[in-house]
C-alpha cells in the first residue's frame, strides 16, 4: 500500500443534484395535493360566527340597560358580502344606515368575494336583548325554526347553525 492514497468518502455532485430535482418533483406535487378549499371555507365560517357572537353579546351588553330598545345584528345583504349593524330603536332599525366596523377588519362591509367564499345566507340576523335571534332588525318576527348559514368555496363548504330559542351559535 501507497501512503499517498487518500480514502474520499462522500457524495458526488451528480448525486446531490439528482437528490434535488427529486425533492423539487415531491414538493411541487404535494403542494398541488394541498386542498385550500377547506381551509377558506374553515375560516370564514369561524369569522361568520365570531361576528354573529360579537352582535349577540353586544345586544344583551346594552338590552338590560336599555329595555330591548337597542339592535344588534349582521346583515348578509348579498351572498358575499355582510356587515354588522347597530340601532338605538328597534322599531325604526334599518341596518343599511347603522353599519358598524366589525372587530379585526378593516372596512364596514366584509366582502369575501376575493376568496371565492359565497354564503347561502341572504337576510337579516338580529339579536334581542336575551340574544334570541329573529330575521328582522325591528325584532318582530319570532323564528319558527332555526337559521342555517352555508358557507362554500367551491364544492366544499362548512355551516354555521344559529339555534332560535337560545341563540347558540355552532
Amino acid at each position: 500500500m501507497s501512503p499517498n492514497r487518500f480514502c474520499v468518502r462522500g457524495f458526488t455532485m451528480l448525486e446531490l443534484v439528482v437528490v434535488l430535482i427529486l425533492l423539487g418533483v415531491l414538493s411541487a406535487v404535494a403542494i398541488a395535493r394541498v386542498d385550500r378549499g377547506s381551509a377558506n371555507a374553515t375560516a370564514w365560517s369561524d369569522t361568520i360566527k365570531a361576528h354573529l357572537r360579537y352582535a349577540q353579546m353586544r345586544a344583551m351588553n346594552f338590552g338590560p340597560l336599555y329595555e330591548n330598545h337597542h339592535v344588534w345584528g349582521v346583515n348578509f345583504p348579498t351572498t358575499s358580502t355582510y356587515y354588522i349593524f347597530h340601532c338605538t330603536t328597534a322599531s325604526s332599525c334599518n341596518p343599511a344606515t347603522n353599519q358598524v366596523l366589525a372587530p379585526g377588519s378593516e372596512s364596514i362591509v366584509i366582502d369575501m368575494s376575493g376568496d371565492g367564499v359565497n354564503v347561502n345566507a341572504a337576510g337579516i340576523v338580529a339579536f334581542d336583548r336575551f340574544g334570541r335571534p329573529s330575521s328582522d332588525a325591528t325584532l318582530s318576527t319570532e323564528l319558527t325554526s332555526d337559521i342555517g348559514i352555508t358557507v362554500s368555496y367551491g364544492s366544499d363548504s362548512k355551516g354555521v347553525t344559529i339555534v332560535r330559542e337560545s341563540g347558540l351559535i355552532q
